[in-house]
């Protein structure tokens, strides 16, 4: 049938390139009917030989044939023996575990049933011995024993692919221009639809986000925020360019290496290389290649590591799938015109997301659904979106001429304007709202009457103490839609009480400006708000330990001994404090909770003090590095930070302590709070995609790490060390108790 003479609805798209890629009719087929017979489309960038060819034809089986209902059961080192499909209802998900068990336990027991026929000189018959003989064209029962021990399960991708074709053709423009900056091959357009489906939104169970897939470290490396208000990794330009940045280096390295060894050596050559360094990484494909060479079949056949197993061998292979697809697609004439449903306004100031709504009369699912990058923290107004970001709107004839006025026209933000209240969500708890809203997690527990604990329940209104916003003389300055009540609400004080105080009369009228006084409750709360989230004091230059006890009206004897403190009692800045009553200090080490997703491990800044100096330390969490503590501690690149601890290059180890350059407490407590809000913002990724849905006991077996354990596992590496912070103090040990965290999709 010609390819122009196809019609396909978009529920067919991909069916339909089954059938232009040549699919085989099980009647015509033989040992691997099970899979898609294709002449694949290979292109000179991008080489793929004939030993290569049965890999590729199960990925482009996998993208195109089998659906996320369906659990494909094949050998994991030869994935294109494929010996059963098994119409779960949920792939090879959680959900289809018993039924996935079950055909592994079936095809496990007839391959060495067959194994066993095989060595007694009998030759079995009936079609499912054909079938799985097929597979085994040498018929030698030590492979069939073999493989019975390397039965792996697949979910079917064919539903994401064919959802992916409409978002390639948006995003197509954004990346092909990008790779055409960096000089980059055209193909590698065609690396989303491994990495995301072409979905911004994406987000792994490692923690990898956007349309590229980037944890993250990479995204630090090549120029990306992310924090509690943005996370580039799903802005598609700024991601694109991040990634087209990534390969350029892999490819710079890679050469490097390859023609040390072989100086005729190709960039098609290497492009195996550089494809499959974006899953492993370009440290492990220079290891590779030194070892064997710049060959790609003999390091996919002979390169030996712990890491280097079925997802990296097959990266390749699943590349060229979707290549050899998406350029069918391409030339299907399905295509559909791409023209640009948004437009980009750079934003002059921060800007509030509520302002945003008000001046383009958008809703917030509006510039949500557009702007993916940005936190919720914006869209619940507790973030400024920063000046100078690239906003989406949808796009418009006049260009929004009239609304780019009227918003240059406003006076600037100086602030996030906040919430007076907050509906509790699913994975929320009552000190990570406060982080999420800077204020005082005691304030927040007492003035909604919290339990000890501080449980809070799906749907619950919380009130937001503001305290913030009195002044050292304890008066608070109206602004435009303030009433009276509303601020004697916002400060849990009584109505009456205010209007009296202020003699504001029977009307209680107030005007913006206007000076109020509040009430003597109001203030103490405002002094309680003086502490961090805890309720911790941080010391600042000049302090003294009995000026601070006599600020909170305590005793400066208990303050002391609160804080081990003798003699003179030494303090520096940014030294943290335990004021009796008012402080929840922590165990050292946290025990683990039933909610590891949302409890996050000590961030403090160690502050100690030699020769009568502070010294600044901190111990490396997973996914921190040199450049963010570089950012954290405003000193813009690691040079500094690399030299002042005496290391030669960039690469950190959990638990290691890092001497930080500080100056005072101000510089304390900025890296304390981005430290803060950056391990947050990749607990709420990973709470927006997914749930804990079973903690699992597990013994420490001979050759497991804990970065294997969380790779294999599929979960991120910083929530194992944080249900098992005992991990921090050294290697693991054979027969060590670790909880394992097993993820599910929301």
């Amino acid at each position: 049938m010609p390819l122009t003479s196809l019609r396909l609805s978009s529920g067919l798209i991909v069916a339909g390139l089954i059938l232009m890629s040549g699919f085989l009719l099980p009647s015509q087929a033989r040992a691997h009917h099970l899979l898609v017979q294709t002449e694949l489309r290979c292109s000179a960038n991008f080489k793929c030989p004939e030993a290569l060819h049965p890999r590729v034809r199960f990925w482009v089986s996998v993208f195109s044939r089998w659906n996320k209902k369906q659990a494909v059961l094949h050998d994991s080192r030869y994935p294109f023996r494929v010996y059963a499909v098994v119409n779960t209802g949920h792939g090879c998900s959680r959900a289809a575990r018993t039924q996935v068990r079950k055909a592994r336990e079936n095809i496990r027991a007839n391959l060495r049933q067959l194994a066993d026929q095989l060595a007694k000189g009998r030759t079995p018959s009936g079609p499912q011995a054909e079938h799985y003989l097929g597979l085994f064209p040498q018929r030698k029962p030590e492979q069939l024993r073999a493989s019975a021990n390397n039965l792996r399960c697949q979910t079917g991708v064919r539903d994401q692919f064919e959802a992916a074709l409409p978002r390639f053709e948006r995003y197509r423009g954004i990346v092909d221009a990008a790779l055409k900056r960096h000089n980059l091959p055209p193909e590698l357009r065609y690396l989303p639809f491994v990495e995301s489906s072409y979905n911004p939104r994406a987000y792994s169970k490692v923690g990898a986000a956007g349309l590229w897939q980037l944890m993250p470290a990479t995204a630090r490396e090549n120029g990306l925020e992310v924090n509690a208000t943005l996370d580039e990794r799903r802005d598609v330009v700024p991601a694109t360019d991040a990634a087209a940045r990534y390969l350029v280096k892999a490819r710079r390295s890679l050469t490097g290496v390859a023609r040390k060894i072989d100086p005729n050596v190709s960039i098609a050559d290497l492009n195996p290389f550089i494809i499959t360094s974006y899953n492993y990484g370009v440290n492990g494909m220079r290891r590779a290649i030194r070892q064997h060479g710049p060959d790609y079949l003999t390091v996919l056949n002979k390169y030996k590591s712990p890491k280097f197993q079925v997802a990296v061998k097959n990266f390749y292979a699943s590349f060229l799938a979707a290549s050899h697809l998406a350029s069918i697609y391409e030339t299907s004439g399905q295509r559909r015109s791409a023209s640009p449903n948004s437009q980009t306004i750079v934003l002059r100031h921060a800007t509030s997301a509520r302002r945003l709504r008000e001046v383009f009369g958008l809703s917030t699912d509006e510039l949500r659904g557009l702007n993916p990058g940005l936190s919720r923290y914006v869209w619940e107004n507790w973030r400024l979106i920063p000046a100078g970001y690239g906003l989406q709107v949808p796009a418009r004839a006049d260009n929004w001429q009239a609304q780019r006025a009227r918003l240059a026209r406003l006076q600037v933000e100086p602030a996030a304007p906040g919430s007076a209240n907050y509906r509790v969500r699913s994975g929320d708890t009552a000190c990570g709202i406060a982080r999420a809203l800077r204020v005082n997690c005691g304030l927040l527990m007492e003035v909604n009457r919290l339990n000890a604990r501080g449980d809070i329940q799906i749907g619950q209104q919380l009130l937001i103490p503001q305290s913030a916003d009195i002044g050292p003389a304890g008066q608070y300055r109206v602004k435009s839609g303030d009433t009276a009540c509303a601020i004697a609400s916002r400060h849990q004080v009584s109505c009456r009480e205010l209007v009296a105080l202020n003699n504001l009369g029977r009307k209680a009228k107030i005007v913006p400006g206007q000076m109020l006084q509040l009430p003597q409750t109001a203030l103490a709360r405002a002094t309680r708000d003086g502490l961090d989230e805890q309720g911790f004091y941080i010391v600042r230059k000049g302090d003294s330990v009995c000026r601070i006890a006599t600020h909170y009206q305590l005793h400066c004897d208990a303050v002391k001994t609160a804080n081990r403190l003798t003699g003179e009692a030494t303090i520096f800045p940014g030294q943290k404090l335990t004021l009796p009553g008012l402080s929840t200090v922590p165990d050292p080490v946290a025990p683990p909770t039933d909610h590891p997703l949302d409890d996050l491990p000590s961030l403090a800044v160690r502050v100690t003090g030699e020769a009568g100096e502070p010294r600044y330390t901190v111990r490396v969490e997973p996914e921190e590095t040199l450049g963010y503590y570089a950012d954290w501690s405003g000193l813009g690149a690691p040079g500094a930070l690399r030299r002042h601890n005496n290391l030669s290059g960039d690469e950190l180890h959990i638990g290691q302590r890092i001497d930080l350059p500080l100056a005072d407490a101000n510089q304390v407590v900025r890296f304390e709070e981005q430290r803060r809000e950056f391990h947050q913002t990749l607990a709420d990724g990973l709470k927006s995609n997914y749930r804990l849905a079973e903690i699992i006991d597990y013994k420490v077996q001979s050759g497991d790490n804990p970065s294997d354990l969380a790779r294999e596992r599929e979960f991120p590496l910083w929530l194992l060390y944080r249900m098992n912070p005992e991990l921090h103090d050294g290697p693991l040990q054979i027969g060590q108790a670790l909880r394992l965290p097993e993820l599910a999709e929301r």
